[in-house]
């Protein structure tokens, strides 16, 4: 029961990391529609969203063989993965209030497991 787990967390890290990069990449865009065909102009941006949309499925699918609750799982995990991406890459600040955030977050994911 565990090797699903592992799997469904490594998959999310891939994906909302590839998620977050994009982001980053493509972040402030000057209209509605340059966003939304963003992903459709650079095979690069496309391959980022690609590969993140295969790895959320293949967290969603391990996830599923474990519990039930897969989906707010990998969804929680996201924030996680999203918050590290943004210190580590993006210089955010860490504050003593965000790491007891996390520490929620990631208390309720092993009661929901």
């Amino acid at each position: 029961m565990l090797i699903p787990w592992a799997w469904t967390v490594f998959f999310s890290i891939v994906a909302y990391t590839l998620y977050s990069y994009f982001g980053q990449r493509v972040g402030g865009s000057e209209t509605a529609w340059r966003a939304a065909t963003i992903p459709f102009t650079d095979w690069v941006n496309f391959g980022l969203i690609l590969s993140g949309t295969v790895a959320f499925s293949l967290a969603l699918f391990y996830g599923g063989r474990a519990s039930t609750f897969a989906v707010t799982v990998v969804i929680a995990l996201g924030v996680v993965v999203s918050f590290a991406f943004a210190a580590v890459v993006g210089g955010a600040a860490v504050k003593p209030m965000h790491l007891g955030g996390l520490a929620l977050i990631l208390s309720g994911i092993v009661c929901l497991r």
